[in-house]
């Protein structure tokens, strides 16, 4: 049907007005249903991350700084803020009551009398006559080794102590440093005396994580330095 201007109106041949067409709003349900799981799973996200405050400080610092250069700050507080964390180490024995008990068990052992027990800040140190472990410029062991080193891996058995082993040998000019059969350095010459030390403690049983340290001397103007085997008990543990 026209109007007299000629414009068309939504009015059928019969003079009644067609109804609307219906909206569907069905798929609100579905969409609101998706946008709750989404949310949903980053708030477990998040309930399962753990926020570094310190390090989301250091971005909000830096970030400041950037956006704000006029914003003055302390050296102290740059440092301090810069400092890294410290890692906790897990405390062993208390070194006091090792070197008494060290020094108790020694006392009257046939072979471990002469062992010098003293204590530093952070150890414990166990120095023991080098040819009561070791022939004479030689990385082998004497007869008399085993039994001592048996002695003292029982005395360490219990403790959860890192315990090392430092071997010091002098870089002056000796056979254990010359001859076709001689070492390379007074350095490898004491690796291989600990490694020695290390292997013999474990075949006595000792279960301790041991750890070898070789040593060279530079010979002074009084001449050349005696060699020594130290077995250094630490305060922290392994």
């Amino acid at each position: 049907m026209m109007h007299d201007g000629g414009f068309p109106f939504d009015i059928d041949e019969a003079g009644v007005t067609p109804p609307a067409p219906e909206v569907n709003n069905v798929w609100i349900v579905t969409f609101s249903d998706l946008m709750s799981l989404m949310l949903a799973f980053f708030v477990m996200l998040f309930s399962m991350s753990h926020l570094q405050t310190e390090a989301w400080k250091s971005i909000v610092s830096g970030l400041s700084d950037e956006l704000s250069p006029g914003r003055e700050r302390s050296i102290l507080e740059i440092e301090k803020e810069a400092r890294p964390f410290r890692v906790l180490e897990p405390k062993g024995i208390d070194l006091g009551y090792l070197e008494t008990v060290i020094r108790e068990k020694f006392r009257n052992h046939p072979i471990l009398a002469n062992a010098r027990v003293h204590s530093r800040a952070d150890r414990v140190v166990i120095a023991l006559p080098v040819d009561l472990l070791f022939e004479p410029e030689k990385a082998r062991a004497t007869q008399s080794a085993s039994a001592a080193l048996e002695a003292i891996g029982r005395s360490l058995a219990s403790v959860k102590n890192r315990v090392e082993v430092h071997v010091y040998s002098s870089a002056a000019e000796r056979p254990a440093l010359s001859g076709p059969e001689g070492f390379a350095s007074a350095w490898e010459f004491s690796l291989s005396r600990a490694m020695i030390v290390k292997r013999m403690f474990a075949q006595s049983g000792l279960t301790l994580s041991i750890i070898p340290v070789g040593h060279s001397i530079v010979p002074s103007s009084a001449g050349a330095a005696d060699d020594v085997v130290e077995l250094v008990v630490r305060e922290f543990g392994t």
